[in-house]
C-alpha cells in the first residue's frame, strides 16, 4: 500500500525560517517503511507549502490513505485542508496527534474517516491492513470511526518496549532545511529534536498526557546510535531531549552520560526536567557531556496555586534545584502560567516575586489553556464554565475560557514577566567581556531584537537603557511562536 503522511500547512504563522523536524509522522513513516509500506512523508507546516500544493502532491501521488498529525491550536489550518482535498479525492483520510485529545466529535468536525488516538505506530499499520484485507477495524487499538452511523471507540494500547520501534530519519525531507536557519544573514545551527521516553507520571490538571502516565523509556544503549547517527551521517550535534521528564531515571541518565564520555561523542544538548527528579550529581554528569540548559516547569510563585494544579513540588524545591543548577554552571529555562483558575492578583505577585529572585536565564510564561482532553478542562466543564471552541485561540496569549481575572490584566502580567526577562538578558550581556563586532556582537545580532538595539557595540560593553529593556521585552512578548528560536540563540551566547 502507499501513504501520505503530513502535517497541514500554516500560511500565516512563519515569523523566521527556523522548523522542527516533525516528531509524529517521523516515527511513523519509519515503522511503516520497516512493515514494507511505501510512505511519503510531506511536512507542509515546515517547508511552507499551501494548502493547494499540498492538496495538488496528495492527488498527483493517489496514495490508498493520506495521515494528518496535528495539534489543538492549528484545527481551523487542518480543517481547510481536509475541505480542500474533499472536493476532488474521496479515499481515506485519517487523522492522529494531540488534536485527537479533542474528541470524537472531531470525526464529523474535520469529516474524515477515522482519528487514532495515542501511540500511532501500530495502530497505523493495522488500519492499513484492515482496509487492504477488507476486515473489521475491532481489533485497531485506538481507533476511532463509524460503524452503521454510530461512533465506535476502541481501546488504547500503549507501546511497552520502546526498543523494538525504529528512530526517524526523515529521508523524505530536505533535512537541510531543517538543521540551519538564516537569520539576519546568519546561518544558525537548529537542534535535532529525539525523544527517548513515551509517558509522564505526573498528575498536572493541564497536561494532556498524550502518551498516558504509563511511563516507557528507551535504554540508553538504544539512544546512543540515533545520536551517532545524526552527528556521524548528517553532521549535526546539537539536540533537544523533547521528553517530558528526560530526568525520572537517574540510573538512566547516567548510563547515557557515561557512554556519550566512553564513545567520546562531541555534542550539546538541552532537556526538560523536574525539580523533583534531578539531583547535584547527575547536574554534574550532564553537563560534562555537553547538556547547556535544563528546561524546568515551575508554574507559578503561589503554594496554593501548586498544588491547585497538582503540580506534587514545593517553592522551596524549586529556589533549592535553581541555586544547585546554577552552581554547576548549567543554564536554566523555567516556565510558568498565568491566569490558572481560582488564582487572585496577590498569587500573580507572588509568581512575580519569584521570577525577580530565582537564579535563572530565560522564562516561558503563558496563560493558563484548559485543553480538550486534561483535567482542567473537565473541572472546568462541571462547573458550567465557558470554554471557547475556537481552537486557534489557544495558541499564542488568549484568554480561552471565562476566568476570575481580566485577559487584558493577564496580558500585562506576561508583559511585565518578558520586561524582567529582558532586564536580565540585557545585563548578562552588559558584563560579558569585550562585545567586539567580529565576536559576540555578530552573535548577538542573530536576534531581532537586539539587531534593533546594537549597531555598533564598543569593547566597555553594551548600555543598557530603561527604553531598551521595554521595547526588548515587548519583541519577546509578541514573538513568543519564535520563542525556543530566541532561546536557542541566546543560550549559545551565554553559555557557548
Amino acid at each position: 500500500m502507499k501513504v501520505i503522511l503530513a502535517t497541514p500547512p500554516q500560511e500565516n504563522d512563519h515569523t523566521n525560517d527556523a522548523i522542527q523536524l516533525p516528531l509524529n509522522i517521523g516515527y511513523l513513516s519509519e515503522y511503516l517503511k520497516q512493515k514494507g509500506v511505501q510512505v511519503i512523508t510531506l511536512d507542509a507546516y515546515g517547508l511552507k507549502m499551501s494548502n493547494n500544493e499540498l492538496v495538488s502532491k496528495i492527488i498527483k501521488e493517489n496514495p490508498d490513505l493520506v495521515g494528518f498529525s496535528g495539534v489543538i491550536p492549528r484545527f481551523q489550518y487542518l480543517k481547510s485542508t481536509v475541505d480542500n482535498l474533499r472536493k476532488k479525492w474521496s479515499k481515506p483520510i485519517v487523522v492522529g496527534g494531540p488534536i485527537v485529545m479533542i474528541g470524537p466529535s472531531l470525526l464529523d468536525k474535520l469529516n474524515v474517516d477515522y482519528l487514532i488516538r495515542g501511540e500511532g505506530e501500530y495502530s497505523l499499520y493495522d488500519l492499513l491492513l484492515s482496509i487492504k484485507e477488507n476486515k473489521g477495524f475491532e481489533k485497531v487499538k485506538g481507533l476511532i470511526y463509524k460503524k452503521n452511523g454510530q461512533i465506535v471507540e476502541n481501546l488504547c494500547e500503549r507501546i511497552n518496549d520502546l526498543n523494538i520501534i525504529p528512530f526517524p530519519k526523515y529521508e523524505c525531507l530536505p533535512l537541510e532545511q531543517y538543521t540551519k536557519f538564516k537569520l539576519f544573514n546568519k546561518t544558525i545551527v537548529n537542534p535535532v529534536t529525539i525523544i527517548t521516553s513515551r509517558g509522564c507520571p505526573a498528575h498536572c490538571i493541564f497536561c494532556c498526557r498524550y502518551h498516558g502516565n504509563l511511563v516507557r523509556l528507551r535504554t540508553a544503549e538504544h539512544i546512543i546510535p540515533e545520536i551517532e547517527y545524526w552527528v556521524k551521517e548528517k553532521d549535526c550535534n546539537e539536540f533537544n531531549i523533547c521528553d517530558s521528564t528526560f530526568t525520572l531515571n537517574k540510573q538512566r541518565v547516567m548510563e547515557f552520560c557515561d557512554l556519550i564520555a566512553d564513545k567520546k561523542v562531541d555534542i550539546k544538548w538541552t532537556c526538560q526536567s523536574r525539580v523533583n527528579t534531578i539531583d547535584k550529581q547527575m547536574v554534574k554528569k550532564m553537563k560534562e557531556t555537553g547538556c547547556k540548559l535544563i528546561y524546568y516547569g515551575v508554574e507559578s510563585g503561589s503554594q496554593r496555586v501548586l498544588d491547585y494544579l497538582k503540580k506534587g513540588i514545593t517553592i522551596e524545591k524549586v529556589k533549592d534545584v535553581f541555586e544547585m543548577t546554577r552552581k554547576q554552571g548549567m543554564g536554566t529555562l523555567g516556565s510558568f502560567i498565568v491566569g490558572t483558575p481560582t488564582e487572585t492578583k496577590k498569587e500573580l505577585k507572588e509568581t512575580l516575586s519569584l521570577v525577580k529572585t530565582l537564579p535563572i536565564d530565560f522564562y516561558l510564561f503563558s496563560i493558563f489553556k484548559p485543553y480538550p482532553g486534561t483535567e482542567a478542562f473537565e473541572i472546568l466543564k462541571s462547573k458550567n464554565v465557558k470554554i471557547t471552541e475556537d481552537y486557534t485561540l489557544f495558541g499564542g496569549h488568549n484568554m480561552v475560557f471565562d476566568g476570575s481575572l481580566p485577559e487584558e490584566y493577564l496580558k500585562n502580567i506576561v508583559k511585565e514577566l518578558y520586561y524582567i526577562q529582558a532586564k536580565k538578558v540585557l545585563q548578562k550581556l552588559k558584563t560579558m567581556p569585550k562585545f567586539s563586532s567580529t565576536t559576540n556582537a555578530g552573535r548577538v545580532s542573530w536576534f531581532g531584537a537586539l539587531e534593533t538595539y546594537i549597531n555598533t557595540v564598543p569593547d566597555a560593553g553594551i548600555t543598557v537603557t530603561e527604553k531598551e529593556i521595554c521595547e526588548f521585552g515587548g519583541n519577546i512578548y509578541r514573538w513568543n511562536n519564535t520563542y525556543f528560536i530566541y532561546l536557542e540563540i541566546l543560550s549559545k551566547l551565554i553559555f557557548g
